[in-house]
Formats: structure tokens, sequence, C-alpha cells
């Protein structure tokens, strides 16, 4: 039935009007062809340079790899050779360390305890000073005390500093104050060494300044303590004249605060003069005449 029908509307159709149809087919398919043709080239040129980019990025990733290859073993060579350039120095350093070690710690012991004895000279100038040298030179030493804060002959000086900032203030405080800082140094100064004649001289002095702000009680048992460390003080160094000085004013003030409390204060007091007479400072010449006077009072 439809061949049948199919065949009934061609016949349908007039001879202009197949001729029409046929012309037209055979348009389509001529264009149906050259398409195919057209695909057919486009699909050689795809492949083409489809091949043609593989080539290149096997080329290129070759080349890539190689310079990599080539950069990887450049610095290779180049670290191996800084390790061995470093291996020699850090040898070399450490050949010379070993054998300058010893030199090295002699220059800086050298140099460290050259520069300690300077800054000892500089406290005991500043000591023989004006009032104002001798604020200084409590504050040199107050400085370096981190430094030298451990060292025997640092304390003691510190110590006397701190008695001469007692004797240059007025207020009864800070007296008091000075007194008490400079008696811990000078026991700190003993702690290192009993054999200090100068840690004791000014101990028993800075417990003497001490003791001038306490009771009458504790003056006295202070004179048992200033009178023991003077005592140390002039067996370890006899031809110290300011431990004997000491002594004489130790003697004259145990006398003043109790009559009679020794015997033999006269004999000190007397002593003292004998001493100081052989002493080169005219200062303490005087003084050793008043304390003499005093005892003949």
């Amino acid at each position: 039935m439809e061949a049948g029908d199919g065949i009934t509307y061609t016949s349908l159709l007039t001879r202009e009007e197949q001729v029409e149809v046929l012309n037209r087919l055979d348009f389509v398919l001529k264009n149906i062809i050259e398409l195919q043709k057209e695909v057919e080239e486009l699909k050689n040129s795809l492949q083409s340079l489809a091949g043609e980019i593989s080539g290149e990025v096997k080329y290129t990733t070759a080349n890539a790899e190689s310079d990599y290859d080539r950069e990887s073993e450049r610095e290779s060579e180049e670290g191996e050779d800084e390790v061995s350039c470093e291996t020699v120095k850090t040898a070399r350093r450490d050949s010379l360390d070993l054998v300058n070690e010893d030199e090295t710690v002699l220059v800086f012991d050298s140099t460290v305890e050259e520069e300690f004895g300077q800054l000892l000279q500089q406290a005991d100038q500043l000591h023989s000073g004006n009032n104002q040298e001798k604020r200084e030179g409590f504050q040199l030493l107050h400085n370096n005390k981190l430094v030298y804060g451990d060292r025997q002959d640092f304390l003691w000086r510190l110590a006397r500093a701190y008695s001469d900032l007692y004797e240059i203030t007025e207020d009864a405080d800070e007296k008091k104050s000075y007194a008490s800082d400079g008696k811990e140094e000078a026991e700190a100064a003993l702690q290192r060494g009993d054999q200090s004649a100068e840690g004791h001289q000014w101990y028993a002095i800075l417990c003497g300044q001490f003791s001038e702000h306490e009771s009458i009680q504790k003056r006295i048992q202070a004179g048992y303590v200033f009178k023991e460390h003077v005592d140390k003080a002039i067996a370890l160094k006899p031809d110290d004249p300011k431990s004997y000085y000491l002594l004489g004013r130790w003697c004259y003030q145990a006398e003043k605060l109790s009559s009679g409390f020794s015997k033999a204060g006269r004999v000190y007091i007397a002593k003292v003069t004998s001493h100081f007479l052989h002493w080169n400072s005219s200062f303490c010449f005087l003084q050793s005449i008043c304390l003499y006077n005093m005892a003949c009072m």
C-alpha cells in the first residue's frame, strides 16, 4: 500500500516538476560529496597538526629535562664545592682556635686584671680627694659592682665608699642607711677571705658608725666587735698605722661610754700616739696628740 501510495503520488507530478526535483536532489548530493571531501581534508589536517604538536612537545620536554639535569648537576657540584670550602675553613678555624686558645685566655685575663687594677687605683685616688671626689668614687664602684662584686679588694673599697658617704651627709637617716649598706659590703668582703686587713678595718669602722644610731647597750656590744676586727687587722698588717688609730679610738670611746671599761685603755691610747709619730701624716699626728691629751685628762 505504501509503495502504491508513492507511485500514485509520483505519478501525480508533471514532467517538469519531476525534473526540478531531480535537479535539486543532484545539487544536494554534490554538496554532500564536497562536504565529505572537506571533512576528510580537515581530518587529515588535524592529524598532521596533532603529529606536529606531539613532536614539538616531546622535543621541548626532552630539552627541559636535559636542562634540568644539567642545572641540577651544576648546583650539586657547586654545593659540594661550597661544603668542601666551608669544611676547610672550619677545620682551619678550629685548628687556629686550638693553637691560640691558651694565648687568647692569657691575653683576656691580663686585660681584665689590668682594667681592674686601674679601677682600684682610681677609686683610691678619689677616696683621698674632696667630698665631691669621694661621691664620684662611690658612684664609680657602685656602677661596677655587677662586674667585680665577687672580688674582695673591690668589696672592701665599696664598703669604704659607703663610709665616706656616711661622713659627708648630714641627714641622720641617710647616715644610718649608708652605714648599714657599707657594713654588709664589708661583711661580704670578709666572707671571701679572712686575711684582708683592710676588710677587717672597714668592717670595724662601719660597725662603729652604725652603732652610733643604736642604744648605749648595743653600742657597747658593737665595741667588742669593733675591737675584735681591729685586732685582726693589726695581726695581718702590723705596720699599718690606721689600725692603731682605730684601736686608740675604740679605747677612748669605751672609756667615754663606761669609765673604767678597760684598764688597758689608757695604755692603748698612749701606744697609738707612738705609732703615729712614725707615720708621715700631719693630720693623723694631730689626731694622735688629741687622743693622748684626752687620755691624760
